[in-house]
């Protein structure tokens, strides 16, 4: 279906491993290490117009033959992406002993979902979006604690409550999965 690609597909797929990682390594903030991620996105760049354009040609417009490439369909316009919708849960209980499945029953433009499970023990738990990245939690009015969700390798936490030691740790997840819990870092005093 695409016969005469403008760079082989194992030097694309370099290109194209060699620039994520540079950007995982800039995550760091590293100055060195974000210049070499930024001297190299114009390769990438080159990579992507190349091959796109290429597909772009063969394809004439037909979706069907774009999504046969690996590349997205898209129209001519740029949308920015939308917060999704709410999301309308339903929760029953499963065959086996302490678990519950949870669903959302809505049709979102979700990628991803973070679901929370409290018992009556706990008291009355209340959750607080404080921007488009945090949820913070509190039991009978208590804050408890705070998720801080995205797709980038790092974040900052808001709302904290001040003078106390925070305890910090990450979990990565992606389409297949939770990955392990990082380290957890301790008795940090938020400001």
């Amino acid at each position: 279906m695409f016969p005469n690609l403008p760079i082989t597909l194992s030097a694309f797929k370099t290109i194209h491993d060699t620039y994520e990682k540079k950007i995982l390594a800039a995550d760091s903030g590293d100055r060195d290490k974000i210049l070499a991620m930024k001297n190299y996105t114009p390769i990438w760049i080159d990579a992507m117009d190349k091959m796109g354009n290429y597909v772009d040609s063969v394809a004439n417009g037909n979706s069907v033959t774009i999504l046969k490439s690996g590349f997205h369909a898209t129209k001519n316009e740029m949308n920015k992406l939308q917060a999704p919708e709410q999301m309308v849960v339903s929760a029953r209980a499963s065959n086996y002993r302490g678990r519950i499945k949870i669903a959302s029953v809505n049709k979102t433009n979700a990628y991803a979902m973070a679901a929370f499970a409290f018992t009556e023990d706990n008291g009355r738990v209340r959750i607080e979006k404080i921007d488009d990245h945090q949820l913070n939690i509190f039991i009978n009015d208590q804050f408890v604690t705070a998720i801080y969700l995205t797709t980038k390798h790092r974040g900052e936490f808001q709302g904290l409550p001040r003078g106390k030691n925070g305890h910090f740790m990450m979990v990565g997840f992606n389409a297949a999965g939770l990955g392990a819990p990082s380290n957890v870092i301790e008795d940090v005093t938020i400001p």
